[in-house]
């Protein structure tokens, strides 16, 4: 993964975790309400609401009419859920079947009996949705129950409540869905921009946060492009003004006679023109301006043209290239090739150079290779040289400009490039090359020496058998089949 790059991850929904906290947040609410409750209430508030309950339950007592009768209990159970027993005895504390007139309690609770056997006198109590309570009075003592969950129809009662949950969560998540809905279209504008579409507008609606956010970025747009604009119209005009005169001193050139001096000053003219189209290029890269043109092309056709300009200049660039189809921007890949060949060419002796290219495929990636014989590079210089206006050595004619374009095409294709480890290896061809088998015509006059030698046997023909160290620049390029 590149600097800077985000790594993809399981995707969150931002209205699912606001409602999430619209929910939590409500059940903390209850939670702190309950528990303020209980404690704002004191032990005299709950003695003063028992003692009203008892009182009302005298009530239930007088219907049962003196003495107590069963008929009017078996009334009051089947009309009221009333469930009472009755006992002469006055002190009684549970109601024990050896001891009551008559009983029509369900099985008591393990909880409620406990509470009643421990608290003597007129006590209430109520456990996991049952009253109960055991009032003494002047001709016995009578136990009332009951149980307030006879009144609920089971299953009844749960799935209604879960269609009204269900039906506040989606209403909940459709408003806020639509609340935040601008978040959806400026995080599309936002990829508009990464992907250098600076025309992008969002059409703002509304006056809230979101829509002053969105009035923010399309005012962010403008400047950032009439900014590039102008720095895009900068970079023109230096050229032109540059360029102008460079032409009338080529011009002024073709005068002279020919000599030592003139063809210094051609060579000047010519790094400095060099320069100028390095500089324009990586600023072209460089900025959102800089599209690509790709196209489905054969990519050893590509690597074959950037050759083609070396060989009429009279080098000699050994090549092994596989031919395959791949999606790619043939000028700007020739420009970085070029300037590969050309760093190979800078850097290595003219009485001994050798240079070689290399194009294979391994799975979905193309592999180029560009390898020289010079003195190599450092290992604590390998990244540094990729680096704008980076020289290893003060007394180079270059700028320092090539390598840090030629990283810069090849990362905007979505590939990658690097500086192969290739020391001690004596004329030996870069790994992954003996397996390329399929070439281009033009590769095939290398084999001319006869049939069956190997890659590695030919270069090490060629280099005499001598420990190289030399350079080796590999670059990998996406390429689906």
């Amino acid at each position: 993964m590149k600097h800077g790059e985000h790594r993809p991850g399981r995707r969150h929904s931002i209205f699912l975790r606001i409602i999430g906290i619209f929910v939590l947040a409500g059940m903390l609410l209850n939670v702190l309400a309950f528990g303020f409750f209980h404690l704002n209430r004191s032990w005299t508030t709950e003695d003063d609401i028992e003692e009203t309950a008892l009182y009302l339950l005298d009530s239930v007592i007088l219907r049962l009419g003196e003495p107590p009768s069963l008929a009017n209990a078996e009334q009051m159970a089947r009309e009221r859920k009333l469930f009472v027993a009755y006992s002469k005895e006055k002190s009684a504390l549970l109601p024990d079947s050896d001891k009551v007139e008559f009983s029509l309690l369900p099985r008591v609770d393990n909880g409620l009996d406990e509470e009643l056997g421990e608290r003597t006198g007129s006590v209430i109590d109520f456990h996991e949705g049952t009253l109960i309570a055991r009032i003494h009075r002047w001709n016995g003592t009578f136990w009332i129950q009951y149980d307030f969950n006879s009144r609920r129809s089971g299953p009844g009662f749960f799935f209604p409540m879960l269609i009204s949950l269900s039906a506040v969560l989606f209403l909940a998540y459709f408003l806020l869905r639509r609340t935040l809905s601008p978040l959806r279209t400026l995080s599309s504008a936002v990829q508009q921009t990464a992907a250098g579409n600076l025309d992008f507008r969002i059409s703002v609606r509304g006056s809230d946060e979101l829509a002053n956010l969105s009035r923010l970025y399309n005012d962010m747009q403008e400047r950032i492009q009439e900014m590039l604009e102008a720095r895009k119209q900068l970079l023109l005009d230096v050229s032109h003004e540059i360029r102008t005169p460079l032409t009338r001193m080529k011009l002024s050139l073709e005068f002279l006679e020919d000599g030592t001096r003139k063809q210094a000053l051609q060579e000047e003219i010519q790094i400095m023109d060099s320069m100028l189209s390095e500089v324009l290029e990586n600023e072209r890269m460089n900025s959102l301006h800089g599209h690509l043109n790709l196209q489905k092309r054969d990519l050893a056709r590509t690597v074959e043209e950037s050759i083609l300009r070396f060989q009429e200049a009279g080098f000699f660039i050994e090549r092994n290239l596989l031919s395959f189809e791949c999606i790619h921007d043939p000028d700007r890949l020739g420009i970085a090739l070029r300037n590969l060949l050309e760093n190979a060419i800078r850097h290595t002796d003219s009485a001994s150079r050798r240079i070689r290219i290399d194009l294979s495929r391994k799975n979905s990636e193309a592999l180029i290779r560009v390898s020289d014989n010079g003195s190599g590079v450092p290992v604590s210089e390998r990244e540094r040289i990729f680096e704008p206006f980076f020289s290893r050595d003060s007394s180079s004619r270059g700028f320092g400009l090539g390598l840090g374009l030629v990283r810069r095409i090849v990362e905007s294709h979505g590939g990658s490039i690097e500086v192969e480890d290739t020391s001690g290896q004596a004329g030996r061809a870069p790994s992954g090359s003996a397996e390329m088998n399929a070439r281009s015509p033009e590769s095939e006059t290398m084999d001319a020496e006869g049939p069956g030698i190997s890659q590695a046997d030919a270069l090490s023909a060629i280099t005499g058998g001598a420990e190289t160290s030399g350079t080796t620049f590999l670059i990998r390029l996406p390429c689906e089949s």
